[in-house]
């Protein structure tokens, strides 16, 4: 009888089944996840919820729905002062507005969330977050600043023991691949190693930079 526990694993299957590949299960689970936590009135949990429903929403390809879920989340994290699941909900509202192709929205909330966790030194989310600028940047045919970003981002994912999964792995190299095909080896080499070199200091700059 124990729903508030129910909910909480209920949400654990959800991640599962989308890390399984399984999107339509994993979000049959956070709708479950998400009926009870408001029958409870979890705040956090809704909007946690919320937020895992989006993504799933994106992998799908459904993209108005992905960004109700995810700004319903905002404005239950900003009411709670949840600075790092802010930043978490404006880094995937932005990959919302890059996947419809509106790079200046998409822009605009990398940089709120860059802000966020350039502030609490969070590698775990600035790896996903240079990644996903990368993903962009190769959208508009800068392969090689895109490169010097997700190799920004492995140094990161390193130091923390962090690796992508297969799946996200495959997305952002197909991601970048279009882009990176006029380089040459070397020059694709190039630029990963210059993304590896930098400091965080000096990644979270370029990426600001990047982001202007």
């Amino acid at each position: 009888g124990d729903e508030r526990q129910a909910a909480y694993l209920l949400g654990n299957l959800g991640i599962v089944a989308r890390r399984q590949g399984q999107p339509v299960q994993a979000l049959a689970r956070y709708e479950e996840s998400l009926a009870l936590r408001r029958q409870l009135g979890d705040r956090w949990g809704i909007a946690n919820c919320l937020n895992n429903m989006g993504n799933v929403n994106m992998d799908l390809e459904r993209y108005e729905a992905a960004q109700a879920h995810l700004e319903e989340a905002l404005a239950i994290q900003r009411e709670l002062g949840d600075r790092w699941m802010i930043g978490n909900a404006l880094n995937n509202l932005g990959n919302v507005a890059r996947a419809q192709a509106d790079y200046e929205r998409a822009l605009r909330l990398y940089r709120k969330s860059l802000d966020i966790y350039g502030a609490l030194q969070d590698k775990w989310a600035l790896a996903y977050l240079f990644e996903d600028l990368g993903w962009l940047l190769a959208q508009q045919n800068q392969g090689e600043a895109a490169l010097q970003l997700v190799g920004a981002a492995s140094v990161l994912r390193q130091e923390i023991g962090a690796p992508l999964t297969a799946s996200e792995s495959e997305k952002l190299n197909g991601a970048l691949a279009e882009a990176i095909r006029p380089l040459s080896p070397t020059e694709r080499e190039a630029a990963t190693e210059a993304g590896k070199a930098m400091s965080l200091a000096e990644a979270l700059l370029y990426t600001a930079e990047a982001a202007l």
